[in-house]
């Protein structure tokens, strides 16, 4: 069996949870696989001579430009070479209709359409309708349908053809530090990890932090793509993602905090950073929006917040309570192993592909 997939980037978090840690689980099966990315990837690069605040915008096109180019080129020559096409979200937003999509159904109409948000907006605040058209269009001619949680299941209207597979950890990568070792001098690591289009969300919290920062025994971190003044300036520590330090960064948290507005981009959210989290092993404080409702059980490996009060209140109770913190942290590392690894839902991945090729 040979499937075509197309991704969003290399180091996006939908490419590398949804697609590409399963590639090699997927080639012990005996499935050839050939992951064709976009170039450049979703967060795209700044061109050096455009760095500046009005040529930011001018790079983001004249480089999202020639992606679409080289997307044209890669959806006439590839698909017909193989069994299956797994296109993952619409391959441009710079594209008002599914041109792109619909070459692919032409070529080989073996589609299977993954997506992990409520993509039918193409941001929070944008709830373009004819975006909203094209998604459906790609729907329809998809003979299969992956969806990251329930909420964007229900949205899809298709049961017999779509399929609730949860965005997923690599339980073998990211694993707990047991052989962390508190000192009683030592301070309690309360994080976050995201990219920047979320900082939002984490800001939102922010006179929050800046009360527990109070608490000389407590450090915050956020780990990101790009820095944030307004909590550096509070004393929050930024830590640069990087692919071959995360784990050892996710480890070194104490607690990891999940906030969210309440909306219904943010319903259709997967909840990733909750699911890392407690792949490490530490207890969570997150917004009860969403698919996080499913994953976090309050008061069993973490704690629902809904304002300011809650917040500090259960981020207290943990920061002053290291038993808890650990009993939390095993209850969720045992759910993500059972429920949202890799090893896991493996199995339900192989079973698409058989019944998509048949």
């Amino acid at each position: 069996m040979k499937i075509l997939f197309f991704t969003e980037g290399r180091f996006t978090p939908t490419s590398r949870f949804r697609v590409e840690q399963y590639i090699a689980y997927f080639e012990k099966e005996g499935i050839s696989c050939k992951v064709i990315e976009a170039v450049p990837s979703k967060y795209g690069i700044i061109l050096k001579f455009l760095n500046f605040t009005g040529g930011r915008f001018i790079s983001t096109r004249i480089t999202c430009l020639f992606s679409t180019l080289k997307r044209f080129f890669d959806v006439f020559y590839y698909p017909s070479k193989f069994d299956m096409v797994f296109v993952q979200r619409d391959l441009s937003f710079m594209l008002k209709s599914p041109i792109l999509e619909s070459i692919i159904y032409k070529k080989n109409p073996n589609i299977i359409f993954d997506f992990d948000d409520f993509i039918c907006m193409k941001s929070e605040y944008d709830n373009n309708v004819s975006h909203e058209r094209k998604i459906r269009k790609i729907i329809d001619f998809s003979k299969t349908i992956i969806v990251g949680n329930k909420y964007l299941k229900n949205w899809v209207a298709e049961d017999d053809k779509t399929i609730f597979i949860p965005t997923s950890v690599d339980t073998l990568k990211f694993v707990p530090n047991y052989c962390k070792h508190k000192v009683s001098s030592s301070k309690i690591v309360i994080g976050w990890t995201g990219t920047s289009s979320n900082f939002p969300y984490l800001l939102s919290i922010k006179p929050v932090l800046e009360k527990l920062l109070c608490n000389n025994n407590i450090e915050i971190r956020f780990i990101s793509n790009k820095p944030l003044p307004e909590l550096q300036y509070i004393g929050a520590r930024f830590i640069k993602w990087s692919p071959s330090s995360e784990v050892r960064d996710l480890q070194e948290f104490d607690i990891g905090l999940a906030p969210l507005f309440n909306n219904q981009w943010t319903s259709g959210k997967c909840a990733l950073k909750v699911c890392l989290y407690m792949s490490v092993g530490m207890p969570v404080v997150v917004s009860p929006i969403g698919h996080v409702n499913e994953i976090v059980e309050d008061g069993v490996d973490g704690f629902f917040a809904n304002d300011d009060k809650e917040w500090y209140d259960k981020i207290n109770m943990l920061v002053n309570n290291p038993d808890l913190r650990v009993q939390m942290g095993l209850s969720g590392r045992n759910k993500i192993e059972k429920q949202y690894s890799v090893s896991t839902n493996l199995a339900k991945y192989i079973e698409i592909f058989s019944d998509s090729k048949g």
